[in-house]
């Protein structure tokens, strides 16, 4: 989640950046709530490198956070030029990538 070298951030973005992906690993949805700004349209929000908070979640996050994301509405069909939810839990690094994938097409993805 941290944006590759080059990719120019001011240092609030970069520590909204850090706190985003430190609570998105702990699986802390409240943390990444609050890391968010706490909007109105959570969970279906976007950093400032345009990630979806579920994107992160499934490539970063434990399935429990996945699974609490979706239940507070996010939308596993979420629009964007990145890949698709079920392209991003196929390419998730970790072997619980597949209750990742179930959750998604339960979530209608």
């Amino acid at each position: 989640m941290v944006p590759e070298p080059g990719f120019d951030l001011e240092p609030k973005d970069m520590n909204q950046t850090l706190a985003i992906e430190k609570a998105i690993v702990a699986g802390d949805v409240d943390a990444v709530r609050e890391a968010f700004g706490n909007p109105p349209d959570f969970p279906n929000v976007r950093d400032v490198c345009g990630d979806t908070c579920l994107d992160l979640a499934i490539y970063n996050g434990p399935v429990s956070l996945v699974r609490a994301l979706l239940e507070l509405g996010a939308d596993p069909n979420y629009p964007g030029d990145g890949f698709p939810s079920l392209f991003a839990a196929i390419d998730r690094p970790a072997p619980d990538r597949h209750e990742v994938l179930a959750l998604l097409l339960a979530a209608g993805a």
